[in-house]
């Protein structure tokens, strides 16, 4: 699993900043899948509980997912 950078040998999912706020492991895809299951979760009240995602994390998580499928569709052509 991604380490967090903040704290070393800790991974991001114990982050003290949570999945709201912490920056790390955009090059995991359960990462980037959390973060922006997570958004979805808080923007449509499903949670009372759920917290905003912070714009600069969400942004990485929609540049990496970005990256990701186009990585994906790069590796499927066979032109």
């Amino acid at each position: 699993m991604t380490q967090c950078a903040e704290f070393a040998g800790r991974s991001w999912a114990t982050c003290t900043r949570g999945v709201e706020g912490c920056l790390c492991g955009m090059d995991d895809p359960y990462r980037v899948a959390r973060v922006l299951e997570a958004h979805n979760i808080w923007r449509r009240g499903e949670d009372d509980d759920a917290k905003q995602i912070s714009p600069e994390v969400l942004g990485l998580a929609f540049d990496a997912a970005v990256k990701m499928l186009r990585g994906a569709r790069k590796q499927g052509d066979k032109t």
